[in-house]
């Protein structure tokens, strides 16, 4: 089965303002074998989005607590820290990374209870983060499965920007808030005149911006965007590749980096990208 004709996650509003997506998923696996996969450093590489140090040896003490690392491939971002809060072997595992609460709770299922059903929920700090954060999990949960079945994962590629879109008529969308703009065609025709094309200016709420063209196929070496930076496709499309992982995003997608991050790629001939930043 394909875990992208599953359902979609679901995006929950929480008391404390902050919003949640939370998937549902059955593994034909017993849940001791799933939970191996979300604690082994091995397993972890093949479909979480960076490797997490601290979390076997914090899992085998069960101590909650215990401190955490999480280190991007190719040095693609800044290393994030986060905590163990909760570990019931088998059934319940629960960490932060950065600002993230990621809850994975495991039960038996199927008429010979050796088929796991997970419940993943990941709370994020803000709501503009749900939309791109949703996509993503959505393919950890693809590879997650298919590092279980013993296959080598999926890059993201175009299955990015068909979930993206799905997820976008799903949660809704929350442009970047610094544009007055709710679509690229909104957001081409607020943008100043084509001579600030590859110059810096300031957009609302102190926000420096740049709208890179390319005039053919063009990679981009690699781009610091610090925290609370945004890459919006205005036109054409955008080879993302950030953390080992390449996604493709088309005209009118957004890619918010809360923490900052080292990004490259490659723009189709003709592609216009904005890069925009919290003025320093």
């Amino acid at each position: 089965m394909n875990d992208r004709n599953q359902d979609l996650g679901k995006l929950m509003q929480l008391q404390d303002g902050r919003a949640a997506v939370r998937y549902e998923r059955v593994y034909p696996h017993a849940p001791e074998r799933v939970w191996r996969a979300l604690i082994e450093p091995d397993s972890i590489k093949a479909w979480f989005p960076t490797s997490i140090e601290g979390l076997a040896e914090a899992v085998a003490s069960k101590r909650a607590n215990g401190k955490l690392r999480f280190v991007f491939e190719n040095d693609d971002g800044p290393a994030q820290q986060g905590e163990l809060k909760v570990c019931e072997p088998e059934r319940l595992l629960e960490y932060t990374w950065g600002d993230e609460l990621l809850r994975f709770e495991l039960s038996a299922a199927g008429p010979d209870s050796q088929h796991c059903k997970l419940v993943f929920t990941v709370t994020a700090t803000e709501r503009s983060q749900a939309n791109r954060d949703a996509t993503g999990w959505h393919l950890c949960l693809d590879n997650l499965r298919r590092k279980l079945a013993g296959q080598a994962p999926q890059q993201a590629g175009e299955a990015f920007t068909e979930l993206s879109a799905k997820y976008k008529r799903e949660l809704g969308s929350d442009f970047p808030k610094f544009l007055k703009g709710g679509s690229a065609k909104e957001l081409a025709r607020e943008l100043p005149g084509e001579h600030l094309e590859g110059q810096l200016f300031k957009g609302a709420n102190d926000m420096t911006v740049s709208l890179i063209r390319a005039e053919r196929a063009t990679d981009i070496a690699q781009r610091d965007l610090p925290k609370g930076g945004y890459l919006v496709v205005i036109e054409g499309a955008f080879e993302l590749h950030m953390g080992g992982h390449q996604m493709r995003l088309t005209a009118g997608m957004d890619f918010h980096i809360p923490d900052g991050a080292h990004v490259r790629g490659k723009m189709e001939q003709g592609a216009r990208v904005l890069f925009a930043a919290p003025s320093a």
